[in-house]
């Protein structure tokens, strides 16, 4: 789950940094690019808390990027231009590692389960503590 979850924060990291490295010597960055790292990083994020809108999220986007990526690398590796394409297609690898991970993984999905049951009760106890300050601060009056 760490490892999935890694890929995901690493790679939206990184474009975040790509995306503020332009800006700084006055280019303009891909939105799409750039607001595709930021969802990487949050969908990372929740789905360590055991999100499952992460979840699901997190297995669309890995199923998108392994054809994008494994399509782009094939093509560079077909022109010439091999370590740029070697590249390319090692984060093929690495995008269907997570989309198997999150799709087949019978350890992962234990600990995911795990993981969402525990967020489901930390909010539940959260939301029951916001409820009864209302409770105690509206009976004061």
């Amino acid at each position: 789950m760490l490892a999935v979850a890694g890929i995901f924060l690493v790679t939206g990291a990184i474009g975040i940094l790509s995306a503020i490295v332009l800006l700084a010597f006055g280019h303009s960055p891909n939105i799409v690019g750039s607001a595709s790292s930021v969802a990487y990083v949050i969908g990372g994020y929740y789905f360590l808390k055991g999100s499952r809108p992460a979840k699901i999220f997190l297995t669309v986007m890995a199923a998108l990027a392994t054809l994008l990526e494994a399509v782009i690398g094939i093509l560079m590796l077909s022109d010439g231009q091999l370590p740029i394409g070697l590249f390319i297609m090692l984060l093929a690898v690495l995008t269907g590692y997570c989309f198997h991970a999150l799709q087949l993984s019978k350890a992962l999905k234990a600990e995911f389960d795990r993981r969402s049951e525990t967020y489901r009760l930390e909010k539940g106890k959260a939301a029951q503590r916001y409820y009864d300050e209302l409770e105690q601060g509206g009976s004061g009056e």
